[in-house]
């Protein structure tokens, strides 16, 4: 599950810079204009650290972090402030905020607070599913999201070895017929990108040559269609065990 940060503050420039540099860091990184909008951001779940400013228009800091409390009760919330409002600190403090900034907010210390929250998880790994049989790709790419995998789907292979350069993808399933470009030789361009990656080849038709290419080239095996979905997950756990 992606962990993501949310920024909520009225000041454009400031929710701008954090959010570059947050993301420049690797993080995934929402931001807010004010309370509304960010407890509408909350509803949607899975936010783990938000900066919030105290003094925002329509609804206070304060307010707004105690109704985004009850939405997400595990969410870190850290207060930012430019103004001297004790009153508005000590309360949010009193209710579970982690700390309280003062603005001009120091870029090294919203760096510690991330760090300190939200440790670096290992790498997703992610399997990526080529094929022009729609409904394969669809089926595919759902049993395995079920299974809690994070699967890209690429309808041929130029779609493939653009999703491919964007990097981190650990297990492709690909087939070998497709139309502008045959599976092998999106394989071999793939593999100059993700040398690491493990190749597994699919197909429908009796294209001997091409699988004794893709196999002497470094493909792991290749599937018969229609595949066997059993198959599938094996070779997914073997491969990317949890």
């Amino acid at each position: 599950m992606t962990h993501k940060i949310m920024v909520v503050d009225d000041d454009t420039d400031l929710r701008t810079t954090l959010q570059e540099i947050l993301i420049g860091k690797g993080r995934e990184v929402l931001t807010a204009k004010d309370g509304f909008q960010a407890i509408e951001l909350a509803s949607e779940g899975n936010i783990d650290l938000i900066f919030m400013d105290i003094r925002l228009p329509g609804m206070d800091g304060v307010e707004t972090f105690l109704k985004i409390k009850e939405i997400l009760p595990n969410c870190t919330v850290v207060m930012m402030t430019g103004y001297a409002v004790e009153s508005l600190i000590e309360r949010a403090l009193s209710e579970g905020a982690k700390t309280c900034l003062n603005k001009p907010v120091s870029i090294d210390e919203i760096l510690e607070v991330v760090d300190r929250f939200m440790p670096e998880s290992p790498i997703a790994h992610r399997i990526m599913v080529v094929d022009d049989d729609t409904d394969l790709r669809t089926t595919l790419q759902e049993i395995l999201t079920d299974k809690g995998r994070e699967v890209l789907a690429a309808k041929d292979g130029f779609e493939a070895i653009e999703f491919a350069s964007e990097g981190n993808i650990d297990l492709i399933f690909m087939d070998i017929r497709m139309p502008g470009m045959d599976g092998v030789e999106a394989f071999l361009k793939i593999k100059r990108i993700l040398p690491e990656c493990i190749v597994v080849m699919m197909t429908g038709h009796a294209v001997e040559s091409l699988i004794e290419q893709a196999l002497s080239e470094g493909a792991k095996t290749c599937l018969s269609k229609p595949v066997s979905i059993e198959e599938i997950l094996e070779i997914v756990e073997e491969t990317m065990p949890v």
